[in-house]
């Protein structure tokens, strides 16, 4: 599990600074997962890794379908499966739905956020379509 967490961390990082994770992270992750599960504990160790990388890759590929996410994430969660197995994968994705279920990411009442931006002559819209003409842009992932 310790793997796994390092594999998500680095892969969070990366995805909040370019919007972008590596492939080097996922494949390298991935691989690494079955050759160590596989050294371990055998055939059975391959199998459970197999069976979390399809579990945890698999909803987040039917994710991706919807539009949901990118492929890196698709590839990110299945390296994480890998690494955790089956039974793992469950509660990891467990605790995804639960962190991301009602979750409101609008910046809230009195946030030092709120007017914080930097003016960019480009955007003329925010993502809600308002113009931004000449208004203070706030700084937050629902901006």
């Amino acid at each position: 599990m310790i793997c796994a967490l390092a594999i998500a961390v680095v892969g969070a990082v990366n995805d909040v600074r370019g919007a972008r994770i590596p492939n080097w992270l996922t494949y390298s992750g991935l691989l690494s997962a079955l050759v160590v599960r596989f050294s371990i504990f055998g055939w059975a160790g391959l199998r459970g890794g197999f069976a979390g990388l399809l579990l945890a890759g698999g909803i987040f590929y039917f994710l991706f379908l919807l539009g949901g996410m990118g492929g890196g994430d698709v590839k990110l969660m299945a390296a994480v499966g890998a690494w955790a197995g089956t039974k793992q994968a469950i509660s990891i994705l467990g605790g995804c739905v639960s962190a991301g279920a009602g979750a409101d990411f609008h910046l809230q009442a009195g946030s030092p956020l709120k007017g914080a931006g930097t003016t960019l002559t480009e955007v003329v819209n925010d993502y809600y379509g308002t113009s931004r003409v000449g208004a203070a842009y706030s700084i937050g992932a629902a901006q």
